[in-house]
């Protein structure tokens, strides 16, 4: 999988789900990158956007991936929907991101195995490597993936690291 060198520092919340919303935004508008995707609409809602310490670089290709898989769950079109809060399951000081998709889900026994290297599920293209990857860039910040479902689709929650 390559090696991702590991730079973390104190960022701006807010500038960084900037840059974040111009990539989606971006592979959303280009022809060809995810199958339907004119028919996804976006929302953001980003309750925190204060200082955090991150790797910027490693946290975007991360949450990238998973907003992949989130498109790819919406082959006829649907929802994408990013948000960010401060978390009080984590404790004092943690955030974190939600991507929610308005996809099919994934069923309950693929669910432990997602985080897994080549696993996939109901997608034509891909290699089953987005979510591993992603998660592997995480270990670095302590951040770590959650899956879970619901009847509206997949949410994917990642807690990237504390707060300043």
């Amino acid at each position: 999988m390559g090696t991702v060198s590991f730079d973390p520092r104190e960022v701006r919340l807010g500038d960084w789900l900037d840059s974040l919303v111009v990539s989606v935004l971006g592979n959303l508008s280009a022809p060809g990158i995810y199958g339907n995707s004119a028919n996804i609409r976006l929302d953001t809602r980003f309750d925190y956007q204060g200082t955090v310490s991150i790797d910027p670089k490693r946290l975007l290709r991360a949450a990238s991936n998973v907003i992949a898989n989130a498109i790819d769950a919406m082959p006829d079109g649907g929802t994408l929907a990013v948000s960010t809060a401060l978390s009080s399951k984590e404790g004092e000081g943690c955030w974190e991101i939600e991507v929610e998709d308005t996809g099919s889900g994934i069923p309950a026994e693929m669910r432990p195995k997602i985080f897994e290297p080549f696993v996939s599920h109901g997608k034509e293209r891909g290699t089953g490597l987005g979510l591993a990857v992603a998660k592997n860039l995480l270990k670095p910040m302590e951040a770590r993936s959650t899956s879970k479902a619901g009847w509206k689709g997949k949410r994917q929650t990642t807690n990237p690291g504390r707060s300043s």
